[in-house]
């Protein structure tokens, strides 16, 4: 071999090699150990599974475990999740959603909804109590396609104890088996700390797909592969459904980018076969989701998908309200529209459920006397305060920007140069009460309201919070939400009640809704809601026989409001160990307002406390601001009585 003289002088490349840090040196804290190195392929591979805490990324959060995706002949599994904050809002509907999903009637006999753990059974105010520290929680339905064979508690524990192998954490879990659907499924709710106290992640990607994949195995290990005979039956139910399917998620692959199939690419796929997606165009042809453009082509319209997925909501409607029937079938199934609705809907709320069963919306099924029945999105206020049973009406509104406490947020910082100070208000607020429905809220009760709102204006940019826990708020907080309300407001649906059940009406010593409605029996439908009203009405005439009243008679109405307004101050006396006047006039006293009546009315008490002595009138409209004031009744030339303050003489 020759040496580089032989080549005349040029020189050889110097190759040196970089084996650690910056100029060749070799560092020992950067040379990975063989330890080190099996470490970091196992977490490459595992994603972090089975190590505690995780594998964390770079911002310290977990990495989504690698889990296998299933195979063809896996048991299919829908997971559906989603997580919530756990401010105020968040925990009130978090009680309410556990509430919800262990409500009567969806075990496998037929008995409430229990909730269950690692352990066994739960108790949900336990379960449901406040953890320090939780920013979220999460919840998730969890659906096998073959639930009815499967021990849905042993699967979801399994499947609970899988999670906590994939992701490092013992989680604080429960969940309930629901069996009062065609797909046997379960409520799952995973609290935002585990039971070390460190705070949960679960990945995206974990719960988009890991989670589904991880089921998919342990409903595969249960029960078996699926048999060709298996899949082939399940497309076969695919194929007439009104909603999105998966023969259809296939094809919508196999489009081109104008929406056009073609019978060649149908022959080609390995994914579908082709009497099942000859069969299901068929049946979107029938939809008008799919126009045959030639024998052999076939052209889908434009937002196909969205299309397919409205045909299930309303298939889904449409089977709530037949449920909430009771078998009896209704005039007419509709959706109230608030954008479209021109008059309002009065009838029974027969049902009250959860709309999305992860984001706790809630819907209600209102049936009219006519025999019509309506489906309803109730808010979050309708959810809590309504009961099934109760008689409501629904009509179209808009979402209200200003609230009444922002008009008293607005008036208290002008008085301090456009700042509201929560702790000098609380100081006012003290020396001065508020008072709603005759009750005294307390002080620091109010201002929780207040900083509430701010927070939510602060979302809008429309307050500012100061570092030192005050706020600065604009003169024209109100008029700026006016504009707002203007602007962004859609319509939505409004429920209040406006009657108790018809049970409790027919004996009540007061007007009520069927007073109203009685002269006009034929409006009332032979069946259902409409034939319980006629059945009610004749209750009614003969409890208002048996007062004296004539059912048909025009002065019915003012005989009832006497018979209501006797019977409050009758109650208030026996509270208050005093003697009621029925016709009190010049009596003298302190006003107390009283919470509203069954009928609607607002009463006001006068408490003659040295004379033993109350009486109870309709409330004034300025009795609000003469609550706790000494008063005189006197009556109006047309026979009602009306309020006057009167000024004390305190002495010099």
């Amino acid at each position: 071999m020759s040496s580089s003289s032989d080549k005349g002088d040029l020189p050889l490349p110097l190759i040196k090699p970089r084996i650690g840090g910056r100029g060749g040196e070799v560092r020992g804290d950067r040379a990975p150990t063989f330890r080190q190195s099996v470490l970091q392929k196992l977490q490459r591979l595992t994603g972090g599974g089975g190590i505690k805490g995780g594998l964390k990324g770079r911002r310290g959060r977990l990495i989504a475990p690698h889990v296998r995706s299933p195979s063809a002949l896996s048991r299919r599994c829908l997971v559906k999740g989603r997580y919530i904050r756990m401010d105020a809002r968040g925990c009130k509907a978090a009680r309410r959603h556990l509430a919800y999903i262990e409500r009567d009637g969806v075990e496998r006999d037929g008995s409430k909804g229990r909730l269950f753990d690692a352990g066994g059974d739960l108790d949900r105010e336990a379960f449901g109590m406040e953890i320090e520290g939780e920013a979220r929680q999460f919840r998730f339905i969890v659906s096998p396609e073959d639930g009815d064979e499967i021990d849905l508690r042993e699967f979801t524990r399994n499947l609970m104890q899988q999670m906590e192998k994939d992701l490092g954490h013992k989680f604080i879990w429960a969940a309930v088996a629901h069996y009062n659907t065609d797909n046997p499924h379960a409520h799952l709710v995973v609290r935002g700390v585990d039971r070390e106290g460190r705070s949960v992640y679960i990945p995206e990607q974990y719960m988009a797909h890991g989670m589904r994949n991880r089921a998919m195995e342990l409903a595969t290990r249960d029960l078996g592969p699926r048999t060709e005979i298996d899949m082939r039956r399940q497309l076969t139910r695919e194929v007439s459904q009104e909603r999105p399917t998966a023969i259809d998620r296939r094809l919508g692959e196999l489009l081109t980018p104008d929406r056009t199939l073609d019978m060649a690419a149908v022959a080609s796929s390995s994914q579908i076969s082709r009497p099942h997606a000859l069969a299901r165009l068929q049946k979107l042809e029938e939809l008008a989701v799919v126009e045959r453009t030639s024998p052999a082509t076939w052209r889908f319209v434009d937002a196909w998908q969205d299309r397919l997925r409205g045909m299930g909501e309303r298939g889904d409607i449409i089977k709530r309200i037949h449920q909430a029937m009771k078998g009896v079938a209704p005039a007419t199934s509709r959706s109230f529209d608030p954008a479209t609705a021109e008059k309002a809907v009065e009838g029974v709320l027969r049902r009250k459920g959860l709309h999305d069963e992860l984001a706790g919306d809630f819907y209600g099924i209102v049936e009219t006397g006519r025999g019509e029945a309506y489906h309803v999105r109730l808010d979050d206020a309708s959810a809590d305060e309504l009961a099934e049973g109760e008689l409501v009406r629904v009509e179209a509104g808009v979402d209200r920007w200003v609230k009444e406490t922002d008009r008293v947020i607005e008036r208290v910082a002008a008085l301090t140069g456009g700042v509201y100070d929560p702790v000098s208000h609380e100081r006012q607020l003290a020396r001065a009460p508020v008072r709603i429905g005759g009750r005294e809220i307390p002080a620091p009760e109010v201002v929780q309201v207040n900083l509430r709102r701010l927070q939510r204006l602060e979302k809008y940019k429309l307050v500012t919070r100061l570092a030192d826990g005050r706020w600065r708020i604009p003169g024209d907080l109100v008029k700026q939400l006016e504009a707002r309300e203007r602007q962004f407001s859609a319509p939505r649906a409004q429920v209040r009640r406006i009657a108790a059940g018809l049970d409790d009406q027919v004996g009540y010593r007061g007007r009520t809704w069927l007073d109203d409605v009685s002269g006009h029996p034929a409006a009332h439908a032979p069946h259902g809601f409409g034939a319980e009203v006629r059945r009610a009405l004749d209750r009614r005439a003969g409890a208002l026989k048996a007062l004296g009243i004539d059912a048909s008679s025009p002065a019915r109405f003012k005989l009832l409001d006497e018979l209501e307004r006797c019977e409050v101050g009758e109650r208030v006396a026996a509270e208050r160990g005093l003697t009621f006047v029925p016709h009190a006039r010049r009596l003298r006293g302190q006003v107390r307002n009283l919470p509203v009546s069954s009928s609607g009315v607002a009463y006001v008490a006068v408490l003659d406390e040295a004379g033993h002595r109350v009486a109870v009138i309709q409330a004034p409209s300025n009795a609000g601001s003469l609550e706790g004031r000494q008063v005189e009744i006197t009556s109006e030339r047309d026979g009602r009585f009306a309020l006057r303050q009167i000024e004390i003489d305190r002495g010099i």
